[in-house]
């Protein structure tokens, strides 16, 4: 069973995890690793997150369950 996730604040400012985009929470793409959520403008950009993602995972440059790529904020903050 999948814990809720904890709402963002009302007018909190939310930045793409690539691009640096401003985004909103109700347009954004959004990722969900453990305590943390990652925001993109676009599918697109998302896509980009993930692909590198899985390559550095597959390289053994990234643990499965660590938020170490592009900007994000823990949940609840």
């Amino acid at each position: 069973m999948e814990q809720a996730r904890p709402a963002i604040p009302a007018n909190s400012l939310l930045f793409d995890s690539v691009c640096g985009a401003s985004v909103s929470e109700e347009g954004a793409n959004q990722f969900f690793d453990g305590d943390r959520t990652y925001f993109f403008c676009s599918a697109y950009c998302r896509r980009l997150f993930l692909d590198q993602r899985y390559s550095l995972q597959a390289a053994g440059l990234l643990a499965p369950t660590a938020a170490g790529i592009g900007l994000s904020r823990p949940r609840g903050e």
